[in-house]
Parts: structure tokens; C-alpha cells; sequence
């Protein structure tokens, strides 16, 4: 599965497009780690068209940093121009941020549509917003898009056995309980 950026983990990714949405519309599922205010996953949805433009990995990055993307529930670059989905109705501060970001990226200035995700779909798939309406909440639902408590590792980082040997690790673990017993 490609990795877009360091800041992320791809959960799911969609190299061209799939079906007869849009024009070439196809997704990434993204995750990030964020704290708001605590330690939490923040999944949101890449929307691709026909180019699969890699630039709005930059401002996904920008909105990182910058604090602002948890409200964001999917972002997309559609003939020159970036579409915000959020999960609220965005303040006029937090539009101006998201367009200072979108204007500032690096070879390139993009207007920036920030929209209320279901209350419209913006311009981020060509076409009926009934069908995009749809296509995208089945996205959501299907991939629990949005911020969540983190999911922490419980068996890779049980302590090693009562031996203490050095150097145990996870296969050693597994490949002692899965040893016959000794008679």
C-alpha cells in the first residue's frame, strides 16, 4: 500500500478509479494521531479524481501541523480548486486558515471550498450530489471516518516470560506457546 506522507498511515488506498462516480473518482484512507485534548486517531478520506494529484497531501500535512484537522472528514483537489469536508459547520476563522493553507502550497495557490459534510458535498466529485451524498457516507460508515480513541497494542508488548532472557521478542513468544508440552 503506498505511503503518502510520514504524518500518515494509509489505511486504505485506491490507486485509480473504481466504478463510474465522478470524473475518476477514487479514495485513500488516511489516519493520523492527533490530541484533542487527548491522545487520539483521526481517520479521514482523501478524495481522488482522474489525476490523482498529490499536492493536497502537502495541505492535509499544513492542516496537521496547524491543529486543524480533526473537524475534517475528507479533502479532495478537483480541476484547480480544493474542497473541505467537515463533520461541523466551520467558523469564518477556520475557513480563513484552511484557505491561507490551500493559497500556500508550494508551486501552487488553490482556492479552498470548506462545506458542511452532509449538508452539501462542494465540488469534490463532479457530478449529481445525490449520488456523491451517498457514495461518500458509504465511504464514511464503512470506514468509521473521524477521530477515535487510539487502539493500543496489547500482545506485542506483553513483558517477556518469567525466564527474562534477553533478546525475547513477539515470534519467541508465540513459538513457546505454541510448543508441545514437555513430558
Amino acid at each position: 500500500m503506498r505511503r503518502y506522507s510520514h504524518f500518515f498511515s494509509t489505511i486504505h488506498d485506491e490507486a485509480a478509479p473504481i466504478g463510474a462516480i465522478g470524473r475518476g473518482s477514487h479514495y485513500s484512507v488516511l489516519r493520523a494521531v492527533v490530541w484533542q485534548p487527548k491522545l487520539a486517531f483521526h481517520d479521514f478520506v482523501i478524495v481522488w479524481d482522474e489525476d490523482h494529484d498529490t499536492r493536497i497531501i502537502w495541505i492535509a500535512e499544513q492542516l496537521l501541523a496547524q491543529g486543524l484537522l480533526t473537524p475534517v472528514l475528507a479533502l479532495g483537489e478537483r480541476k484547480g480548486a480544493v474542497t473541505v469536508l467537515t463533520s461541523h459547520q466551520a467558523s469564518p476563522k477556520y475557513v480563513q486558515q484552511v484557505q491561507a493553507i490551500t493559497e500556500g502550497v508550494p508551486s501552487d495557490s488553490f482556492p479552498a471550498d470548506v462545506t458542511f459534510f452532509p449538508q452539501s458535498v462542494g465540488g469534490i466529485i463532479q457530478g449529481e450530489d445525490a449520488r456523491a451524498t451517498a457514495y461518500l457516507s458509504g465511504i464514511f460508515a464503512l470506514w468509521q471516518i473521524g477521530t477515535k480513541p487510539p487502539e493500543f497494542s496489547e500482545e506485542e508488548y506483553r513483558a517477556a516470560p518469567a525466564s527474562g532472557a534477553v533478546g525475547t521478542n513477539l515470534l519467541s513468544q508465540l513459538a513457546a506457546k505454541a510448543a508441545p508440552p514437555k513430558r
